[in-house]
Formats: C-alpha cells, structure tokens, sequence
C-alpha cells in the first residue's frame, strides 16, 4: 500500500484514535506511540516487528511502513532515524487535520 493511500485511509480511521472517550493525547503523541523493531537482511528490511502499540493498527501499519520505506532507502542509522521522525511528523500533521474537521 502506498504512503498517499494508507493517509487516506488512516483519515478514515484516527476518529477513533482522536475523538474517543480515553483521555486525550495529543497528534504527536500518537503518530510517535508507536514502537517497532526491523531486521534487516542484504541491507534491506527484512521485517518490522510492532513492539508497543499506538493502540490504532492503521497508526502501526503506517509507522512500519514509514520504518520500511525509510530503511530501504538509507543505509545510515542516523538517516534512517531521521527519516521515520520526518514520518512521524507528516503523521501528526494529518492527525492535527483531522481532528480540525472533526471527522
């Protein structure tokens, strides 16, 4: 699934992440909850495992993807890390949007 299509669907679906009754946390909070581990094999990711949970599988998905796709195009930590937190931020962004439409 492309990043541009899971957005869409992840619009569809942070209501739940944002507008329940749990206590608020914020955009950032949530697009940075989620925790996750890649193995790596030949230099490209090989897997990546969910180790804490946004509590929002479509959050996870994306975070994970975001940890492939960032992965497979650098081959340095420091710029993999720096790519994911990009990620993360576009997340909250479309959180943050979200949440102003209140849909």
């Amino acid at each position: 699934m492309t990043g541009t299509a899971l957005a869409i669907l992840l619009l569809g679906s942070v209501q739940v992440a944002v507008g329940s009754s749990t206590p608020e946390q914020s955009p950032s909070a949530i697009a940075n909850a989620t925790k996750f581990n890649v193995t790596y094999d030949g230099g490209r990711v090989n897997s990546c495992t969910i180790t804490a949970t946004s509590g929002n599988p479509q959050i996870d998905l994306y975070v994970c993807n975001a940890a492939r796709s960032c992965g497979d195009r650098y081959s340095t930590a420091e710029r993999r890390d720096a790519c994911v937190t990009e990620k993360r931020e576009e997340l909250a962004r479309l959180l943050v949007r979200k949440g102003e439409r209140g849909n």
